[in-house]
Order: C-alpha cells, then sequence, then structure tokens
C-alpha cells in the first residue's frame, strides 16, 4: 500500500503545519516558542496534544485544520467562537506580558470547523513595565488590520500601548461578519470607526456588538475586553 504524502496545510517563514496522514498533525517551528505554543495547549484550544521537549514540535488529532482566508463569512455563531478562542488566547499571552500586535485572517486556523488559532508567531510582542511594545520592524496593512496608532507611525523604533491588538481584533471580527452578510464596505472610510459597518447588520447593539465597540476606543489605554 502507497504511503499517503505529508500535506503542507499553511507556511511562513516560522513554522509550518503538515498533515502527516488522515487525522493526524503537526505544527513545525522552526525555533522554540514556549510561551506561544503553551497560548493554544495550555488554553485547551489543541487538546491531546504531544509537544516536544525543545517546544519546537506539535502533534494533535483533528478531523480537519485549514487555514482562514481574507473573504471567509463567518455567520454570528461562527464569528462568537472566533472571538472566544482568539481572546482565551491573547488573554493567556497578556499575563505572561506578551501581545500580539495584529490579526489577519490568513494567520488563523481552524481546527474541526469550529476552533479558531492565531498561529503567526512572527508578530508576537513583549510589553514593557510601561504597557507599551516596541516596534523595531516595518510593517504594512497587508500584514494584519491596523490600529490608528500603528498607522500613524512613521519611524522606527517607536512604542505603542499593548491594547493596540485589541482594535485589530475587533476590526478582524467586523470584517468577517460583514463578509458573512455580503456588504459591501469602503476601508478607507470606514477605518477610523469600523463599528459603524455594522450599523445595519443583525449583530447590533447585542453583547458582541458592545464588546467590539469597546476595543475600538481611540484611547488604546481605554479598550478593554469585556463581555457584559
Amino acid at each position: 500500500m502507497q504511503q499517503q504524502q505529508n500535506k503542507v496545510i499553511f507556511m511562513n517563514d516560522n513554522l509550518s503545519i503538515i498533515e502527516e496522514k488522515k487525522t493526524i498533525f503537526r505544527i513545525d517551528f522552526n525555533y522554540p516558542n514556549q510561551l506561544f505554543v503553551n497560548s493554544f495547549i495550555k488554553t485547551k484550544l489543541i487538546l491531546g496534544a504531544s509537544v516536544s521537549d525543545d517546544f519546537k514540535l506539535i502533534k494533535f488529532k483533528a478531523k480537519s485544520v485549514n487555514p482562514l482566508i481574507k473573504e471567509a463569512h463567518l455567520n454570528i455563531p461562527q464569528a462568537a467562537s472566533l472571538l472566544q478562542n482568539l481572546v482565551t488566547q491573547l488573554i493567556y499571552l497578556n499575563h505572561n506580558n506578551y501581545t500580539i500586535l495584529g490579526y489577519h485572517p490568513e494567520n488563523i486556523i481552524v481546527i474541526n470547523d469550529k476552533t479558531f488559532i492565531y498561529i503567526n508567531n512572527e508578530f508576537i510582542k513583549e510589553i514593557d513595565e510601561n504597557d507599551e511594545i516596541q516596534i523595531t520592524s516595518p510593517f504594512s496593512k497587508n500584514d494584519f488590520f491596523l490600529s490608528p496608532e500603528l498607522s500613524n507611525i512613521t519611524n522606527i523604533p517607536s512604542n505603542v500601548h499593548y491594547k493596540t491588538t485589541y482594535y485589530s481584533l475587533a476590526y478582524l471580527i467586523i470584517i468577517l461578519l460583514i463578509n458573512s452578510n455580503n456588504n459591501n464596505y469602503n476601508e478607507s472610510i470606514n477605518q477610523d470607526n469600523p463599528i459603524q459597518l455594522l450599523n445595519f447588520h443583525p449583530i447590533k447593539n447585542t453583547k458582541m456588538y458592545w464588546f467590539l465597540s469597546r476595543c475600538l476606543y481611540v484611547d488604546p489605554s481605554k479598550r478593554t475586553l469585556l463581555f457584559i
């Protein structure tokens, strides 16, 4: 019997996700990152995984593992799951004084069509004693959804509040909801106040709507991950 060839699910400069055989997947990191690995192991976003001693390899069982794409159409329950999973991972990183610089759909994988994980450790940043992260490398709007303060950076190194990522997270959810609602949007017009994109969406004035609103304050220090 011919052995199944490994299938590449996701790959970037830092890691690759491989389907070894049906229901067996592995994540290979080019260099160890214990904290990032723990952000989806300790949080139980990935269950029953085995991790190598050097934290460069994760192996786990799943029915499916797929990358999310920018054109993904998520309904409200799917968007709620995405938000819950990413917040769980982000809070774990924040509690360990790290954060994610920004979110893009193409840096997210979907396990078993229901669990969403941010997978690109390139944009993991350490939080300093002033609640700030230092930007030392160039980036573009194609890398992730930019907060206003990141859009305004004209030189590096520069420092921004670590809650800059809350804006990007909310923007991600909004765009994927708009996609699912088949509405057109003009990113250049609405970037300063993306919550307006939901004015005619069924999510308007729900708990999720107000959660997203609290992530989009102009002052990043006032942003919060609060679901009430």
